[in-house]
């Protein structure tokens, strides 16, 4: 099944219930000012973008945003005035798909392999193929957490910047500065929040970019 999402999406951003599948994993004791999660904003110059997920190579760490985020060489830094560098984008990829790699290269800060937010870092311990009628969470930095059903895989999404394939469905709500956020399922890492219809007001459905993929493409992955 296809569908055309017709959105407004931010120029800085890639594009635009209850969580019963399992409990948190217990974090790492890093503290919110140490260490970067999925959901934390980075920013760039002109710009902010959410990480989705950390990963790692076995060798070093990264975080994937979404594929707007920023071209190849592109700097990140912890705070909006760019005095922390944390990293710079190696691979970036839209259209056809939407992500991106940022290798971290601050050795100060802590990476791991966990979702932020008001209620505690949720640990991610593996990434998962999202399938029909499965619960989903996301995290946004804009309206926080919302969960829902994913009702479609294997979306095509046709935006002004590009068509995208192979993105996932849910009955999630989303604003356009929740864009770039992580989807998951208790320990599983499911997608990146790169579009969305409605908002958390009326309702409305997101597009979702599958992680499974991106790790499969890079040689990355998830829970370290």
């Amino acid at each position: 099944m296809r569908r055309t999402l017709r959105a407004v999406i931010g120029p800085v951003l890639a594009l635009a219930a209850v969580l019963a599948l399992a409990s948190p994993v217990a974090a790492a004791p890093a503290t919110a000012e140490s260490a970067v999660r999925g959901g934390d904003v980075l920013f760039r110059t002109g710009g902010h973008c959410a990480v989705a997920f950390n990963a790692t190579d076995h060798t070093a760490r990264y975080g994937l945003m979404a594929g707007h985020c920023g071209p190849v060489g592109t700097q990140w830094y912890r705070d909006p005035a760019l005095t922390v560098p944390v990293g710079v984008t190696t691979v970036a990829r839209f259209p056809g798909a939407s992500w991106s790699v940022v290798r971290y290269t601050n050795t100060t800060l802590d990476y791991p392999s966990e979702i932020g937010g008001p209620g505690g870092a949720v640990r991610i311990t593996q990434a998962q193929q999202p399938a029909l009628g499965q619960a989903a969470c996301r995290y946004g930095r804009t309206t926080g957490l919302h969960c829902g059903t994913v009702t479609g895989v294997n979306q095509t999404v046709r935006l002004p910047q590009g068509t995208l394939h192979g993105l996932f469905r849910a009955t999630i709500c989303g604003e356009p500065g929740d864009m770039g956020g992580p989807v998951f399922a208790g320990s599983r890492g499911l997608g990146i929040l790169v579009g969305s219809s409605g908002n958390c007001a009326v309702g409305g459905s997101t597009y979702h970019q599958p992680l499974a993929p991106v790790l499969a493409a890079t040689g990355l992955r998830v829970g370290y």
